[in-house]
């Protein structure tokens, strides 16, 4: 535990909750074709920072709509609110400040801050299923990856449309079971209150095969590598036996996920850095 004037600061920050997300952030940097080690260093410690502020906020106003009892409750009711907001907005402005190595790309970390506010703030977007997966999708999957991409170089190349778009999607089908997980607890529109629990599972069957190989195809044809996509496919197909599996028993899908750890998604990852930094 690290802890300031008695915060704990892996609680007050979710750590657990965002700390996998890391694997994006690498992968954006390494498959920028001019990279440049200060620079994605920079970008990756920005990235960490504004999820500090982004996951504490969420918290926070969890509590404040929902009435959570979450840490930051518990912060609130032991310290002065003056130094929980200090809490969070601190790591945001610290990502801000190193924006002389990132450049104009900084702007992107405002673009991530705001659609949060969007969504946790007093505007809830998260308590309706399209706004919630939309913008968990863009901002933990594509904005991630784009972030250290483009501080180093603003070339866009078939491996950035590629994994922007594989990013997205595999976030918006791990928020459809997040949705699922929660659907009968939370107060929030649920996709499958509003579409149904089947199509959910085609939805999310479509997301994580079909619209990445599509793109993945039309990339190749760009110069992608072709071992990023065979890396694909191979885990592509592991992931469609596992929902050829439960299609006939949708209640099943947050077994889809758990999975082989959150559903393939580390090793998958591991394979592509290995890619990015040893093969291509």
């Amino acid at each position: 535990m690290i802890s300031v004037s008695g915060i704990d600061l892996f609680k007050f920050y979710q750590f657990k909750k965002w700390y996998r997300f890391i694997g994006i952030y690498l992968i954006g940097a390494f498959s920028s074709p001019a990279l440049d080690p200060l620079v994605a260093t920079v970008a990756v410690i920005q990235l960490f920072l504004v999820q500090m502020h982004s996951f504490s906020m969420n918290n926070y106003y969890d509590n404040k709509f929902w009435g959570e009892e979450n840490y930051i409750r518990e912060v609130l009711g032991n310290f002065d609110k003056s130094l929980v907001y200090a809490g969070m907005f601190l790591p945001l402005a610290a990502a801000l400040a190193l924006f002389p190595f990132t450049g104009n790309v900084t702007v992107l970390l405002l673009v991530y801050a705001f659609l949060f506010y969007l969504y946790q703030g007093p505007a809830r977007l998260k308590d309706n299923w399209f706004t919630n997966i939309t913008i968990n999708a863009f901002c933990m999957g594509s904005l991630l990856f784009i972030y250290p991409f483009l501080a180093q170089s603003a070339s866009v190349t078939p491996l950035f449309v590629f994994f922007s778009t594989l990013f997205f999607c595999y976030i918006s089908f791990f928020e459809i079971v997040h949705q699922y997980d929660h659907y009968k607890e939370e107060e929030n529109l649920t996709i499958i209150e509003g579409l149904g629990l089947e199509s959910s599972v085609k939805i999310s069957i479509i997301l994580v095969t079909i619209i990445p190989l599509f793109i993945g195809l039309g990339a190749l044809q760009s110069g992608l590598n072709p071992i990023i996509l065979l890396v694909f496919i191979l885990f592509g197909l592991f992931k469609f036996i596992r929902f050829i599996q439960i299609l006939n028993e949708p209640e099943k899908l947050l077994f889809a996920r758990e999975s082989w750890h959150k559903f393939y998604s580390v090793f998958e990852g591991i394979t592509y850095l290995i890619a990015l930094i040893f093969i291509i």
